[in-house]
């Protein structure tokens, strides 16, 4: 089983069905995939209904073989997660759909330079952030999940200190992150 199919499970348990909460800024989410993510798609990828707009009907059309296809091709393959190894694939992947690529990246890149694998922490997944990666699950993958989840709690801090109205999903993104360090603790041992 590829490390893709691996991961999916958890990010599926996360993302869960449809939610429509106005707090929300990414809009109506199903299966984890939002209409603002739907809508910074090409029309004929986003158009998840066929009926020439992009709007909620194409977020209630989603269906879970959609959500992993569309994960997939935006998430995982454009960050390269292929052989990085699970321990690294699972946080970086599952802080890519909740957060971003680009947040997650940073994630990664302060993580392995926390680790002693220096690199420059500009949000691109590039060949020198991927060896550090390698390196770093080479000789310390005990602390990669613990690190880079602590690094993914600092970083929801400072969301809601600059954004004090998305405090209500904290707890939510608090114990995703707990789930998180212990998945890739089960992987580690």
């Amino acid at each position: 089983m590829s490390d893709f199919y691996r991961c999916m499970p958890f990010v599926e348990h996360w993302e869960g069905g449809f939610v429509d909460d106005p707090r929300d800024p990414g809009g109506a989410t199903k299966c984890g995939i939002s209409l603002r993510f739907l809508r910074s798609l090409a029309p004929e990828l986003g158009d998840v209904d066929g009926d020439g707009d992009i709007d909620g009907d194409d977020i209630l059309a989603i269906t879970p073989d959609k959500a992993r296809e569309l994960y997939r091709a935006h998430f995982w393959s454009p960050l390269g997660l292929d052989g990085i190894g699970i321990q690294m694939a699972l946080p970086l992947f599952d802080t890519a759909v909740n957060m971003g690529i680009r947040r997650a990246v940073t994630i990664c890149q302060q993580t392995v330079t926390d680790l002693g694998v220096p690199v420059a922490v500009d949000g691109v997944m590039g060949l020198r952030t991927r060896e550090a990666c390698l390196l770093v699950l080479r000789c310390r993958h005990r602390e990669v999940g613990d690190r880079f989840c602590l690094q993914r709690l600092r970083h929801y801090s400072a969301i809601v200190a600059s954004n004090p109205g998305l405090a209500s999903f904290l707890r939510g993104w608090v114990n995703r992150t707990v789930a998180l360090a212990e998945a890739v603790r089960k992987e580690v041992w």
